[in-house]
């Protein structure tokens, strides 16, 4: 009886293409500290882009309009933290110091049922704060490393920067001139991917910015006519934690419900409750019009690109996951329809 034989032929530059694209990502990889800055260049040169094209239409010079958005963006960052950070300083001084208190009430109200438990609670939690005090001695003892962590810090930010001129500065696009090392019949196809990603990466930075701003807008509202104290760094928390995507807004919701207990249960009830509003109108509401329109990314897929990203990279991969999958949703698509079209 004859059996149907089914051959494989693998051509010798197949296993070439196969190993030189493991190795890129492995270098990728080893390098990940330089693709992230590189990445987030990337972002923002996407959103400013569609700036300048229109300082041209105005006939405005490019490098002109290029430097004064960055210079725009530079002044509302020290803007914000000459009007923010001060206040915030003090907010978060008093949240340190009284946070044993905070803790030590809370657990009163708990667990005034089981005294016993509600003390070696409030025992272990001040004991956590009174370690975690410590911490900026340590810190402050080690200068040297606290300054090379702040220099490191500035000249990341000023590569961002100068890498986000040089990309905007391109003809015909962000990233175009890196295509003219590939060969020529695949520019065109990946000149189309270049601009998709682009595209997507300047939707989904401001579309995040507008859900930061609003979350935290509403949040600082809320708890200021709750009575609730540190609301304005409760309210910057939040915003912050809107840039990690599904489990931020519930992350930010926990130092602001402790800090409802200690003035009563009802009060924190109070805060969960507008939390949880605030979450429901963004989830139903916002993200749906602003998010999925833009990105159609499904939450199970982002919370298995989380994990994996965090994993690899660290915090940074919480924040540049859902731009990773977006791009790599542009290109899996672009290229599927590609060999769709072929057939």
């Amino acid at each position: 009886m004859n059996k149907d034989r089914i051959t494989v032929d693998i051509s010798f530059w197949s296993v070439i293409r196969v190993l030189l694209a493991i190795g890129f990502l492995g270098l990728v990889f080893y390098l990940r500290e330089i693709a992230i800055q590189i990445f987030m260049a990337l972002i923002l040169a996407s959103a400013i882009q569609p700036i300048i094209d229109k300082a041209k239409k105005r006939n405005i010079p490019k490098v002109l309009a290029i430097l004064g958005v960055i210079v725009a963006i530079l002044g509302l960052i020290v803007l914000m933290f000459e009007l923010i950070v001060p206040p915030l300083s003090q907010q978060l001084g008093d949240f340190i110091a009284f946070l044993p208190s905070y803790l030590d009430e809370a657990a009163k109200k708990i667990f005034v049922s089981n005294p016993d438990f509600a003390q070696e609670l409030s025992n272990q939690a001040i004991n956590y704060i009174k370690n975690f005090r410590s911490i900026p001695t340590g810190f402050v003892s080690n200068i040297f490393s606290t300054a090379m962590n702040i220099f490191s810090f500035f000249v990341s930010t000023v590569l961002v920067l100068v890498m986000t001129f040089y990309m905007l500065m391109e003809k015909g696009g962000v990233g175009k001139s890196m295509l003219k090392y590939m060969p020529f019949k695949r520019q065109e196809l990946a000149s189309e991917i270049l601009d998709k990603i682009t595209s997507k990466l300047a939707i989904w930075l401001k579309s995040q910015l507008v859900l930061s701003l609003f979350v935290g807008f509403i949040t600082f509202v809320v708890l200021t006519f709750l009575g609730i104290d540190l609301a304005l760094a409760l309210a910057l928390f939040a915003a912050i934690m809107e840039l990690v995507p599904v489990i931020g807004p519930l992350i930010s919701a926990v130092p602001a419900v402790l800090i409802a207990l200690t003035i009563s249960p009802n009060k924190a009830l109070w805060v969960i409750v507008a939390y949880l509003t605030i979450q429901q109108v963004e989830n139903h509401i916002l993200v749906p019009q602003i998010m999925k329109k833009a990105l159609g990314l499904s939450p199970l897929v982002i919370i298995i690109g989380i994990l994996i990203a965090t994993k690899l990279i660290g915090f940074a991969g919480i924040l540049l996951a859902v731009p990773v999958i977006s791009a790599l949703a542009v290109i899996t698509e672009e290229l599927y329809s590609k060999k769709t079209r072929k057939t």
